[in-house]
């Protein structure tokens, strides 16, 4: 893996090279240290993405949330592991209960949320008289169990509560896991945003959700460099009060710039012109720039009107055009398993590095062209998915060793 990397800097200049992004693998964190020896101005940081994620399956194993979970998977595998049921559902429920195409991350939250909006749609079934015409309604049957459980308040009231406060964190996965422009200087205020927003949907469970956040951002993933994108992005250094004299953001910007600039004297001069800034005199005084601190994008920002500190300048485009995911370079890897499952595993290597080739370019083309057309958004925690076995919507459709019912002809009444 080291290899791996070194080559690719060496390939494009390590003049050229800000940072590098990896997920938090032991062999990932093993390399990015010693990148970071060898290279001192290269910053190594872990994939937003993946820590997000890994937050997500750590409030997973919170005792209320795995129970609420375990509820919804078991409402869920019964609906569709019975074919009379699932089609019923499907009549109520216009369609499914679950978002085909959950990708890797925060599949318990985007299942969830699922089935809050089709509330109503599963209680109109339990309540029909289909359904209590059927034999799956006897009571003592698995049947009676699962619209006991639909029909009944408590499960309900914890789902809302759970998603309400989950939002605000699956939020910034979305923004950080998408690729219309990079969020490193974003991404220390969605957390902090996120944070209070979660402690406001749900007061009396929201500190265990901020502490599991706290640990992960403390420990692994934030950087100085998030904090000195934050200082840098005018959005930010002048609509937030305190900002501007933080001793915290003050000392990562110094570090970033030390370690970003050699130069002992353009360094010296790059906090000079941090002043500034922060003050929003001459090029950043101007009337447009202050018109668009709000909708410009900070790297286009500092482009236009960073004339004034051209030293810093450089350094703030440098931070603002970085990401702070990986996860977009992970879709060979999809692309990889979707053509390599068990049911394609026969495939010559040729073959198979052939067809893995043109799925990708095919992918990339279709989404340029798609952006020619329109600038919409699509969610990038719905993807397709990669391999039938890796699917992680499957634990919501069928448990261990679960296999479906198929009811005969003419079944169930």
């Amino acid at each position: 893996m080291l290899k791996l990397m070194e080559d690719v800097i060496d390939l494009v200049g390590e003049e050229n090279v800000v940072q590098v992004v990896t997920d938090n693998g032991p062999q990932y964190k093993a390399a990015g240290q010693v990148l970071m020896e060898r290279w001192p101005h290269i910053f190594w940081t872990l994939c937003a993405a993946h820590c997000i994620d890994l937050m997500l399956m750590d409030i997973g194993k919170i005792r209320r949330v795995q129970q609420t979970v375990e509820t919804a998977q078991r409402i869920t595998r019964y609906i569709y592991n019975h074919n009379w049921v699932l089609s019923l559902m499907r009549k109520y429920a216009g369609g499914e209960i679950l978002r085909p195409g959950v990708t890797r991350f925060a599949t318990n939250f985007i299942a969830l949320d699922s089935i809050l909006e089709k509330r109503g749609a599963l209680r109109q079934m339990f309540a029909s008289s289909e359904w209590y015409d059927s034999r799956y309604s006897y009571a003592g049957t698995e049947g009676s169990k699962i619209e006991d459980l639909v029909t009944r308040q408590p499960f309900w009231q914890w789902a809302t509560t759970i998603v309400k406060a989950i939002k605000p964190l699956y939020e910034v996965l979305r923004a950080v896991d998408s690729e219309i422009y990079p969020q490193m200087g974003f991404l220390y205020h969605m957390m902090v945003k996120a944070k209070d927003q979660i402690m406001e949907a749900d007061p009396a469970h929201g500190r265990s959700y901020i502490n599991i956040i706290e640990q992960w951002w403390g420990t692994q993933m934030g950087t100085e460099l998030h904090l000195a994108a934050y200082y840098l992005n005018p959005r930010f250094q002048y609509n937030i009060d305190g900002i501007g004299m933080d001793e915290t953001l003050l000392d990562a910007l110094r570090n970033v710039i030390y370690k970003m600039e050699a130069d002992p004297e353009k360094a010296a001069l790059c906090l000079e012109e941090s002043k500034l800034f922060r003050e929003g005199s001459y090029s950043f005084g101007q009337r447009a720039a202050v018109v668009s601190k709000h909708n410009m994008n900070p790297a286009e920002r500092w482009v236009h009107f960073g004339g004034s500190a051209r030293n810093l300048k450089r350094i703030a485009i440098w931070i603002f055009s970085q990401s702070v995911s990986s996860s977009g370079c992970e879709s060979n890897w999809s692309t990889f398993a979707l053509v390599h499952s068990k049911q394609r595993n026969r495939l010559t290597q040729k073959l198979l590095n052939d067809l893995v080739y043109v799925h990708y370019n095919l992918r990339l083309r279709l989404k340029c062209i798609q952006e020619e057309v329109e600038l919409k958004y699509t969610d990038p925690i719905y993807g397709s998915f990669t391999a039938d076995d890796d699917d992680p919507l499957l634990g919501w459709l069928v448990g261990q060793q679960q296999e479906p019912e198929f009811d005969e002809p003419g079944s169930p009444p």
